[in-house]
């Protein structure tokens, strides 16, 4: 029974209760009302000492334990939006993600506007439709800022988060395919908007934001050796619209069993609405080549050898039943490793968790049937 329900259920017996059980009532009330009144400093407090652990490069772990708080931490936030500090502001921005609300995401957007980290903490924890609705042209202009002036793997991951959350915005579209002619088709309000402090520790530095350019498709992203171009994330992107030159673009670096190519285009699956791609993901369910992704419980450094690290087969396994929401009635071995590694913001971290399992030749074959079937099932968009 709630403090008002108590309080109602006791007037309402005043004519046949002795009169002291009526105050001990009211006095019931007050006492819960004084510790209502009292948890919204005591979460202040919590918020202030998480913000100033991370300064202090103490780490987040009391940003991970204020997860249970949910959205009740968002409105504590909003004074770290402008610091001048970026590691205050990057901290608030963990703490927001780590709310897993939709409503935190303008505190992301005002937080981060202009840093590449802004398009993984969208990317991680929210739809392109949440993104869209919650997010709008602040949002959006926020990520075309990003290519324009981003880092790479900022540039990789935000062409597929942008267009699929502004599918249909004409400046979305008109800027992409502006990129592939090498030119810079935005609206002034985006070009010209400044960049928030970067972080005080590069600051100390002299460092300042890049300038703004036309991103160098031809360079390269690299990662553990392997390398993806730039122009990976814009050819992702517009394969949604079906264009066929970035279709072909795709699908040829997943052929060729490019590892790299292949890990990123799987981390982003929920932004790949495109039916063919989407089947050619799919058939990675056969693919046993290893990727350059940890399993979780590894260690790392020198400790790591072969079995240390995901197949293809089980990596789509896990990303694609996530993306899909399809049951394909075998366990759920890789949820884990679709969380942010302990320095960011995610409640699981790898350090604590056994290795998993690789899946079995038998579960891999009903995974890839149900998936498949599932996907021949949906409407192309």
């Amino acid at each position: 029974m709630s403090i008002t329900d108590r309080h109602q259920h006791s007037v309402s017996r005043t004519l046949v209760i002795p009169v002291v059980f009526l105050v001990i009532s009211f006095h019931a009330l007050a006492d819960g009302l004084a510790r209502a009144d009292s948890r919204p400093t005591d979460l202040a407090t919590l918020v202030d000492q998480a913000v100033n652990a991370y300064v202090r490069k103490d780490g987040a772990a009391k940003i991970v334990e204020l997860g249970p708080y949910g959205d009740a931490v968002l409105p504590y936030l909003k004074k770290y939006v402008s610091n001048a500090n970026m590691d205050v502001r990057y901290a608030a921005a963990m703490i927001a993600a780590n709310a897993e609300s939709e409503a935190a995401i303008p505190i992301l957007d005002s937080t981060l506007r202009g840093d590449t980290a802004m398009c993984d903490f969208l990317f991680e924890c929210f739809s392109p439709e949440i993104v869209r609705n919650r997010g709008g042209i602040p949002v959006r202009d926020n990520l075309i800022w990003c290519i324009l002036h981003g880092n790479g793997h900022g540039r990789i991951i935000v062409y597929p988060l942008l267009l699929t959350s502004f599918r249909n915005d004409p400046v979305v579209l008109e800027f992409l395919k502006g990129l592939q002619r090498m030119e810079i088709v935005a609206p002034s309000k985006i070009v010209s908007m400044p960049p928030l402090a970067p972080p005080a520790a590069i600051a100390r530095l002299g460092a300042v934001a890049p300038p703004m350019s036309i991103p160098d498709l031809g360079e390269c992203y690299v990662v553990e050796g392997h390398e993806v171009p730039y122009e990976f994330g814009l050819h992702l992107a517009l394969a949604n619209l079906h264009q066929r030159s970035d279709e072909e673009a795709v699908l040829w670096r997943l052929r060729h069993n490019d590892v790299t190519s292949i890990n990123c285009t799987l981390y982003c699956a929920r932004y790949v609405t495109n039916k063919r791609l989407l089947l050619a993901l799919v058939e990675l369910t056969k693919n046993h080549t290893l990727t350059d992704i940890p399993k979780p419980g590894t260690l790392g450094g020198d400790t790591m050898t072969d079995a240390s690290y995901m197949r293809v087969c089980d990596y789509a396994v896990g990303m694609l039943t996530t993306t899909l929401q399809v049951d394909v009635g075998i366990p759920d071995l890789t949820a884990v490793a679709l969380k942010k590694q302990p320095d960011h913001y995610r409640r699981i971290t790898f350090d604590s968790l056994p290795p998993v399992r690789q899946y079995t030749e038998p579960e891999l074959k009903m995974a890839y049937d149900r998936l498949k079937a599932a996907v021949e099932k949906m409407k192309d968009q």
